[in-house]
């Protein structure tokens, strides 16, 4: 008689099992073997793969792990912000951020990861700086755009609002495109 497990069963178990074994800390065997280690950015690829598992807390772990290794590894705080942000628990991210931000103030993406972090504790004068910041940076960052118009035209002028969504959707942005057309049958 062979024995079969519900596929979601096998599933969890195997995610199990995967995380027991990368989570594990390092160890030496008793025969003297050399300490196991991983560099910080293995750490950093571990959690990224943890995040696209949906598994944001024990991304976070990989991430504080590479930040132990690396204190001044601006992407590992960045990812770990995201994370946070994936758990809705905005504080850390900001602070994880805004060091990313510190270590790196030439990186777009951290100015609007942290805008949006800002934009969910409704701090919307915060994300607008943030995405101005990084439109500065990069003008070609059509989600910066969107972000920013759609938090213009809600607390700010309207009218600037949609010229930001305007020119996040001729980048190419597709949310921004099908904000446009919901709204305005011709806004090109």
């Amino acid at each position: 008689m062979v024995f079969m497990m519900p596929v979601r069963l096998a599933a969890a178990c195997v995610t199990m099992i995967i995380l027991l074994f990368v989570m594990m800390p390092a160890h030496s065997a008793a025969s003297g073997e050399k300490v196991l280690s991983m560099s910080a950015e293995e750490w950093l690829s571990k959690g990224f793969v943890y995040e696209e598992m949906g598994n944001s807390r024990v991304a976070v772990r990989a991430y504080t792990q590479a930040i132990r290794i690396n204190p001044e590894y601006a992407d590992a705080y960045s990812n770990r912000g995201i994370s946070y942000t994936e758990l809705e628990d905005f504080r850390p991210a900001i602070r994880d951020f805004s060091k990313a931000i510190q270590l790196n103030p030439g990186e777009a993406k951290y100015y609007f990861n942290r805008g949006i972090a800002y934009g969910k504790c409704e701090e919307y004068h915060l994300a607008m700086v943030d995405f101005d910041k990084a439109i500065s940076i990069n003008r070609q960052y059509a989600a910066a755009y969107f972000w920013l118009g759609i938090i213009q035209s809600m607390y700010g002028d309207a009218k600037i609002g949609r010229e930001k969504v305007k020119i996040s959707a001729s980048l190419g942005y597709e949310r921004a495109q099908t904000y446009l057309k919901a709204r305005y049958a011709r806004w090109n």
